[in-house]
């Protein structure tokens, strides 16, 4: 993320400690010594080391536990240092910190804790906006965020003479300004008495284009409505919610004033918004609300993930936690809890919900393999910590918001594909790549239960009341129709095998000499039979 002009090399340069000042000790420290004077031009959040970009001044956000990573520690600080980066930001636990430290150290760079309750979207947004226009304005940061935040509405209410009002990304007010005099509706007085935004055909549409756009939109002015403008309320990229104000009159040859007027209370109301979901006040159960409603809808669309902040473009995956059929109370919220706070720790973004008996987590990543390393990180904590045993399977990677649907139901019938069949390996994550096989067993075996008349006649009687020939035949078959082998893996005499052979043939009416029903009387079997 390139930063405003003002501030890579024009009058107004962000230094390092300028920058820890202002987002504060409780979000991030400087662990090493020198270097908090650095000029900080870019922001870039990586996860691995082959991607980092010669671009001097970058301060660095390394998505990875330090301690999980010491092993690449001297490689990313040593390209740090050769490309000339401001810093490196990274999170973990003490003495994975103090290993990068003395390295960094050693090459002379600043590294920087933060705070590992912090998702690193949100302190890159954080990032941004404390080195964004508004970072000498900061001061009216102090006292309660809803009060700050009614100050700025109010103030701008003022200005233009309408109820201005800022909502929240699931359209529900935070704030409405309380000015006398200021014009106000029908529309914005039921909003406020009922803390949500009246449904409208218009309204989804309206508010997607006020999120996605970088300057304030002044609205068509419809029946029964007041005219309105709004404008996003964002950090960086990451939208925050909407800001909505009405306007007495066409605004005509005002509107420019309006429009800057506009885009600098938003932007001051960014920073308080950012401190209330820092803090958690803000935002968390409606996150959760949403996700639950993407895993069970039928399509998912941009606008869906932007409202939760999210973007497909980043690359995105689903992680289901299964607890199986009858986990304990608490135990699903326990591992809610702990599953959302340690991805929190190893993906720029990581939302989670509780469904049925599963946690599902969704992802920001940009691969597959880093999704299902971490995923397998977290099962072996939930067993460790909780004592919970969970089967976990991971989706693919998408970075199509229309994809999102078919990823959520493959991980469920890989947990189906599990469930049938035992496990290849002891707490594997599943995937597509290890699951193949046993997913094409169990959409054969679904296809031959949803219609009787694919089983081949025969097939029932012989496992029911001749398991010792069904036995054979399947081993036979599994040993490429050699009968002195079936015999070794039976431990039974080759005639027996021959025997039971032709009483498959002619008491159950089996053609052995047909591959094609060979083929049907071995997954028939497999599926029957383990």
């Amino acid at each position: 993320m390139q930063l405003e002009d003002g501030l890579s090399g024009g009058e107004r340069q962000q230094h390092i400690d300028e920058l820890i000042g202002l987002l504060g000790a409780d979000s991030v420290a400087r662990v090493t010594q020198a270097g908090g004077d650095r000029v900080v031009k870019h922001i870039e959040f990586f996860e691995s080391v082959g991607e980092l970009p010669d671009s001097p001044g970058t301060l660095l956000l390394y998505g990875v536990r330090a301690e999980d990573h010491m092993g690449e520690a001297r490689e990313v600080l040593s390209a740090a240092s050769r490309f000339g980066y401001s810093g490196v930001a990274i999170k973990g636990e003490p003495r994975g910190i103090e290993y990068w430290k003395g390295i960094a150290e050693e090459f002379g760079l600043v590294l920087m804790k933060v705070n590992i309750t912090l998702s690193w979207r949100t302190f890159e947004a954080m990032l941004a906006y404390a080195a964004g226009e508004q970072v000498g304005d900061i001061d009216y940061l102090a006292g309660s965020p809803l009060d700050l935040l009614s100050g700025i509405v109010n103030e701008l209410a003022g200005y233009l003479g309408g109820s201005v009002v800022i909502e929240d990304l699931g359209r529900r007010p935070v704030v409405h300004s309380t000015v006398p005099g200021q014009l106000i509706d029908a529309l914005r007085t039921q909003t406020i008495l009922s803390r949500s935004t009246p449904p409208s055909p218009q309204d989804s549409e309206q508010y997607q284009a006020v999120l996605q756009s970088p300057v304030p939109i002044l609205q068509p002015k419809l029946p029964r409505e007041a005219l309105r403008t709004a404008v996003a309320v964002r950090a960086g990229t990451r939208p925050l919610g909407s800001m909505w104000a009405i306007l007495p009159a066409d605004p005509g040859a005002q509107w420019p004033d309006i429009a800057d007027r506009m885009s600098a209370s938003a932007s001051r109301a960014a920073g308080v918004m950012l401190d209330l979901l820092r803090s958690s006040e803000m935002g968390v159960k409606d996150r959760a609300q949403r996700l639950r409603r993407i895993l069970r809808a039928n399509t998912v669309s941009d606008s869906d993930l932007t409202e939760l902040g999210l973007s497909a473009t980043q690359g995105l995956a689903f992680i289901a936690f299964d607890a199986g059929s009858q986990p304990q109370p608490g135990e699903l919220d326990a591992c809610r809890a702990m599953v959302q706070q340690q991805l929190r720790l190893l993906h720029a973004e990581a939302l989670t919900a509780i469904e049925g008996t599963k946690v599902i987590a969704l992802v920001e990543s940009g691969s597959a393999d880093m999704v299902a390393a971490n995923a397998s990180k977290v099962q072996l904590l939930l067993e460790r910590s909780l004592g919970l045993h969970t089967t976990v399977a991971a989706s693919n990677i998408v970075r199509e918001a229309a994809e999102l649907i078919a990823q959520r139901r493959l991980v469920e019938r890989l947990l189906r594909a599990a469930s049938q069949r035992p496990l290849p390996v002891k707490r594997q994550v599943l995937t597509i790549d290890s699951m193949r096989t046993q997913l094409f067993l169990s959409s054969v075996a679904e296809l031959v239960a949803a219609d009787s008349d694919l089983t081949l006649p025969g097939i029932a009687g012989m496992v029911s009341t001749d398991p010792d020939t069904a036995d054979s035949l399947l081993a036979w078959i599994a040993s490429g129709q050699n009968v002195t082998y079936a015999a070794e893996e039976l431990g039974v005499h080759k005639n027996t095998v021959r025997y039971r052979l032709r009483k498959a043939q002619e008491h159950f009416g089996f053609n052995l000499k047909d591959p094609d029903e060979v083929l049907a009387i071995w997954l028939q079997l497999t599926l029957n039979l383990k």
